[in-house]
């Protein structure tokens, strides 16, 4: 500790001296002026970030696994702005929609907020991103925020950065550190962290504000124009004005003074020094050009002579000085680094960047309040075919009946659209559950590269024998009972199931038995009085289901408590995937790959168009195998036979014509 390292210095000295003044022995003066008080000896981690391997890191962050696109895209521009702007960690982790100017320069607020308060008062700033981004850059921050916003329109403090389920949950700190620390060491800076991107953007701009063209073109990508318009709006050059250069890049970190920013962040101080010193020409006598330059009195006497003058600028004398030099001088071969060359198209964004599942969330929701589907696809940059075919999808699962003729997927209780029909699963409103259908989504998108027909069957078998008016999913074999808990062990563990058995009186003891799961608590049974086979009701565990049960509830006293998690998932999914009508669907379990039929829509000048449905549940966006496409939106309705169905169908065809003003 440097505190408890001064103290017992100052201690010995004090000892010291006062045995040399009582008793005369020696001061050790020498000593401890050699071993002088270390407070202002700061040890600083240097480090510098290049172009090339923060270009290097763009390129491995889009290429990650594991991540969905919509988080994948957020983590970048954060990537973006730390490089760019020099924030901190905890400024962007904490900063909302709200914190963004609505305008074309989109200044953004460091300020303190419920996430997070600011290191110091002198935190507090406002940091031009139309300055500091690079054109391509500002676009996909303008575009990512955009989307954020349109997402998001009636949630308050909605951040910036978070996984896309859990708008107001930032991300761990240390996620983001280690995944950059990743990054860092994939490009051979393992020695690095996150907080060096902001000693890099603020080296950066040392460059840029210290006016070098050859530092600006050498170190930073900024084109000439680029750079000089960042001077000329940050630096005040009213003559009137205390703040300098220094004074603007010290505003901009966040620092008080100066001093802080170069003491820790400034890394390339020498060259800049060089830069001052190669400029600097006085006007010298002989005396004093002695003393700067070192030159012999014989060369000044003779220069001065032949010039008939009594003094002389420094520059005039550069090249004798260097050439003396030349002898004392001791070149190091540089190793030559194979450079990466910039690609332009690397922060470029496809027209039509993969679907997320908030994508489909959104777009259906206002399609619900009566937008059209041109207008919803421009708002989100969508495929306008494919948010068709989401269309298409959630009307075919909004008109699913149970055998009594009631809606299976949607209450009767629920508010009306202005489309008149409900498209999507009612929102879930506990955070904890919210929070974990990001991750559900991750796994079940491992297991579907892994195994796709079982994966379609857990979710196709979920959607035709789940229904609202029992919690729960329901089996009459055991045999898909196991296979249904045996296929989503990857993604929800066995200890979250509860099976309840419905025991008909010819029910023995035997047959009981024949229903135990692995791994799964002992069923809870109930005795009914008619029926010949035994079924299961299967239902998922909220995950704070303890903790819900310990709570007073007033209507009635609660033996466990489900979560809406997989109905919500699998739901929305089926939306975007697509399943098989019924009588396709088939009862038995899958032995081979499961062919999903998916259909395009036509388009405004009635052109058919093909359009391959990229899965939600695939990390680039692209089924594993061929998937086969009807033509036209006509043979959506190929599954629906009877005339009740057929006449529903009729109906929403007529509300899809009216909303998209043009005949299906």
């Amino acid at each position: 500790d440097p505190k408890s390292q001064n103290y017992l210095h100052g201690r010995l000295h004090n000892l010291h001296q006062f045995a040399s003044e009582r008793y005369g022995l020696p001061t050790l003066n020498s000593f401890f002026s050699a071993t002088s008080n270390t407070v202002n000896q700061t040890q600083v981690r240097v480090g510098y970030i290049p172009e090339s391997a923060y270009q290097a890191m763009l390129n491995r962050l889009n290429n990650l696994s594991g991540l969905d696109k919509e988080t994948q895209h957020g983590l970048k521009i954060l990537l973006i702005l730390a490089y760019r702007t020099g924030m901190r960690r905890g400024e962007l982790l904490k900063l909302r929609l709200s914190d963004i100017e609505e305008s074309h320069e989109s200044w953004i607020y460091v300020v303190n907020n419920r996430y997070g308060n600011n290191k110091t008062d002198s935190a507090r700033r406002k940091i031009p991103a139309y300055l500091l981004l690079l054109p391509e850059e500002l676009q996909q921050f303008q575009k990512y925020i955009g989307r954020r916003r349109s997402q998001n329109r009636h949630t308050t403090n909605t951040l910036v950065f978070s996984d896309p389920h859990a708008v107001t949950t930032p991300h761990s700190g240390t996620m983001v550190s280690n995944l950059i620390k990743y990054l860092l060491s994939q490009c051979g800076l393992s020695e690095l962290t996150f907080h060096h991107l902001r000693h890099s953007a603020l080296t950066n701009l040392m460059f840029v504000m210290h006016c070098n063209t050859l530092f600006v073109a050498s170190f930073t990508v900024y084109k000439l124009k680029h750079a000089e318009k960042i001077r000329h709006e940050l630096y005040c050059a009213n003559p009137e004005s205390r703040r300098d250069i220094y004074h603007a890049i010290s505003g901009l970190a966040g620092h008080l003074t100066p001093e802080t920013t170069f003491l820790h962040y400034i890394h390339e101080a020498s060259l800049l020094l060089w830069d001052k010193v190669q400029a600097y020409s006085p006007v010298l006598s002989v005396s004093n050009a002695r003393y700067f330059s070192g030159l012999p009195m014989e060369f000044l006497d003779t220069y001065l002579a032949q010039r008939e003058s009594k003094t002389l600028e420094l520059i005039e004398v550069r090249s004798e000085i260097v050439s003396q030099l030349i002898p004392h001088t001791r070149y190091v071969q540089a190793e030559p680094e194979a450079e990466k060359p910039i690609d332009e198209e690397t922060l470029k964004v496809n027209s039509y960047p993969s679907a997320t599942v908030t994508d489909c969330y959104c777009a259906l929701s206002d399609i619900e309040n009566g937008e059209s589907v041109g207008v919803v696809a421009m708002r989100y940059a969508l495929n306008e075919q494919q948010v068709l075919f989401w269309f298409e999808n959630a009307k075919w699962l909004q008109g699913l009946k149970t055998n009594r003729g009631n809606q299976r997927l949607f209450s009767k209780e629920m508010k009306p659209t202005a489309l008149g029909i409900h498209l999507l699963p009612p929102k879930i409103q506990d955070q904890a559950t919210t929070a974990e259908v990001g991750q559900t989504i991750d796994k079940l998108r491992s297991l579907y590269k892994k195994d796709k027909a079982n994966a379609m069957w857990c979710i196709q078998y979920w959607i035709y024998n789940s229904s609202l008016s029992k919690a729960g999913v329901r089996f009459t074999t055991p045999t898909k009972l196991e296979h249904f808990i045996n296929t989503l062990h990857s993604v929800i563990p066995y200890a979250r199931w509860q099976l309840k058995l419905l025991i008909t009186p010819q029910s023995n003891p035997s047959d009981i038995r024949s229903w135990r799961v692995k791994g799964i608590t002992k069923p809870v049974l109930e005795h009914v009085k008619t029926g010949k086979n035994i079924q299961a009701y299967l239902t998922l565990r909220h995950t704070d289901e303890e903790t819900i049960l310990l709570k007073p509830n007033r209507k009635r006293n609660l033996s466990q408590y489900s979560s809406t998690l997989l109905r919500h998932v699998f739901h929305i999914l089926a939306i975007m995937i697509g399943i098989e009508p019924k009588e396709e669907h088939g009862s038995t379990v899958p032995n081979v790959p499961v062919r999903t039929e998916t259909a395009a829509g036509e388009a405004a000048q009635a052109q058919h168009v093909e359009v391959i449905q990229k899965s939600p549940l695939s990390d680039n966006g692209t089924a594993p195998d061929d998937i086969a496409q009807p033509s036209s939106l006509s043979e959506l309705g190929a599954g629906i036979h009877s005339p009740q169905e057929q006449s529903q169908q009729t109906e929403l065809y007529d509300a899809l014509e009216k909303y998209l003003g043009m005949k299906v």
